[in-house]
């Protein structure tokens, strides 16, 4: 886990940003230094800054009045407003091509980032098996495009229209951001999730238990770099024998659907945890590709581009924490 070290918060004088002398009533937030720091992967001091207000950004000039101002408290997104589709049935080692087929050729999915070729598509793993569950879900554009799959898709199966993949035949229904969320963070204690994805906390039912101590544990990341780094040479489970790629997307889920709107709550450390694991896969994953013909469909440089987006697009990591996770796997 990386070193935060020591902060340095370099506050320029007051000064009004319509004003160049130094006397009048306006900070100017210039930058964090962080001194021998080599995890850049953490919320910094200037990043819990932009929280409360997105002027108050990186070399942005804010007043008194913006500081005081309730409007706008932060700048990510409170909960999705995209949709949630859930397919049962479906095979372990089936791919995203495989699930978005089942969809209407016009199907508007889910996009990180907008506008992209990534799509929201997740394959939950039974950690306990380290195995896949043969549900799935997807993100389509919101709860209208949803509900508009199901229904085309009950429509067709009432006409004897049955949708397959493979020699599977699935099933369609509607869930929603909240069941989602609790899917890729199944670990989380104390967490309830609104049906926008939203985290709401609740002490433990008894008081001698721990309560909530973060949306991710490290004993699960240690097992997905241990089933992706040890694919080739220790294939012994389903999972990293089959179907190789599921540890990766396991990665692009978390990144993508960790709450960092939810700021006051996030853990300070977990940020920096994210970050070595994110490193920790993408190294596993470039050693990986090319070593066996046999996956060289699901492990390529293709999905080593989607974890660099997603890497960049993750609102917990610094600027220069993404940059050189760019020019280390880009």
């Amino acid at each position: 886990m990386g070193d935060f070290g020591t902060d340095r918060v370099s506050v320029m004088q007051l000064r009004s940003p319509t004003d160049s002398s130094p006397t009048s009533t306006a900070l100017t937030f210039k930058h964090v230094e962080k001194l021998g720091s080599t995890g850049y992967g953490g919320f910094s001091q200037q990043q819990h800054l932009t929280y409360h207000d997105s002027k108050l950004a990186w070399d942005g000039v804010v007043t008194l009045k913006d500081i005081l101002q309730p409007k706008g408290i932060s700048p990510f997104p409170m909960g999705s407003v995209f949709g949630v589709i859930r397919i049962d049935n479906a095979p372990y080692g089936c791919t995203r091509n495989e699930i978005v087929s089942v969809l209407t050729k016009d199907v508007m999915l889910a996009q990180y980032p907008q506008p992209s070729a990534h799509y929201g598509v997740y394959f939950p793993l039974d950690m306990q098996n380290q195995r896949a569950t043969g549900v799935i879900y997807v993100e389509v554009q919101d709860m209208a495009e949803a509900a508009r799959q199901v229904r085309v898709f009950m429509g067709n199966k009432e006409q004897g229209r049955r949708r397959r993949i493979g020699n599977r035949e699935v099933n369609l229904s509607i869930s929603d951001q909240g069941q989602l969320m609790k899917v890729v963070f199944d670990k989380a204690a104390c967490v309830n999730w609104d049906s926008s994805g939203r985290p709401l906390l609740h002490p433990p039912a008894d008081s001698s238990l721990d309560g909530f101590k973060g949306f991710v544990h490290v004993e699960d990341l240690t097992t997905f770099v241990s089933m992706a780094a040890g694919a080739a040479k220790y294939a012994r489970t389903q999972v990293a024998k089959e179907y190789p790629q599921r540890p990766y997307e396991a990665l692009l889920a978390i990144l993508r659907k960790y709450p960092c709107h939810a700021w006051e709550i996030v853990p300070f450390h977990e940020c920096n945890l994210l970050y070595d694991f994110a490193n920790d896969m993408a190294t596993a994953l470039r050693e990986q590709m090319g070593t066996n013909l046999q996956w060289v469909h699901v492990l390529h440089r293709g999905l080593m581009n989607e974890i660099i987006s997603a890497v960049y697009s993750f609102n917990g990591f610094s600027t220069p924490a993404k940059q050189q996770f760019a020019a280390r796997f880009g």
